[in-house]
């Protein structure tokens, strides 16, 4: 693997699911980024949120994102939903990374978000609009990141790891 990996994608598509079992694949370590996230803050995503705003919880992530594509850093990363967001993130990304962008038709991401709700700030609310609402402003974001994309619908999670194998070819 020349670059590490990092899984982009909305809430509830698989990420931190489908980077460990990625990482074990391949025989490298994995981290989730919002785990660091909340491991150096000392606080769960929503107490960040409640104490210094989303613009705060974004700084954290982008410093995250910053350590974790490091050359000697994990060889998978399952990236929080909105890392996109930041120009800088996106440009890091682009750089230091092979981007995987994992996708799923709404129904299901609203279906497996809903034992996400208390603990995605930005999923509170009506899911279902909150969703269509994300994907407008991410989806084009993770397009222009996106070296691989892979939908996720239908298929258990081993399969989709077979995908991404697949789809990276001589670089897996």
């Amino acid at each position: 693997m020349s670059r590490p990996l990092a899984l982009v994608g909305l809430p509830a598509v698989g990420k931190t699911t489908i980077a460990a079992l990625l990482a074990d694949r391949l025989g490298v370590e994995s981290i989730d980024l919002d785990d660091v996230v909340v491991s150096d803050a000392g606080q769960s995503i929503p107490e960040i949120f409640e104490n210094e705003g989303e613009v705060g919880f974004r700084h954290r992530e982008s410093e995250a994102l910053r350590s974790a594509l490091q050359p000697d850093g994990p060889g998978v990363v399952a990236c929080g939903g909105g890392v996109v967001i930041a120009a800088g993130n996106r440009e890091v990304l682009a750089e230091r990374a092979c981007c995987i962008w994992l996708t799923a038709p709404l129904g299901l991401l609203a279906d497996r978000a809903r034992e996400l709700l208390g603990s995605r700030p930005l999923l509170d609310g009506d899911l279902d609009r909150q969703l269509v609402g994300l994907a407008a402003e991410r989806d084009p974001l993770y397009r222009s990141v996106a070296d691989l994309v892979v939908d996720v619908a239908g298929m258990q999670p081993a399969q989709v790891v077979d995908r991404i194998v697949e789809g990276l070819g001589a670089d897996a």
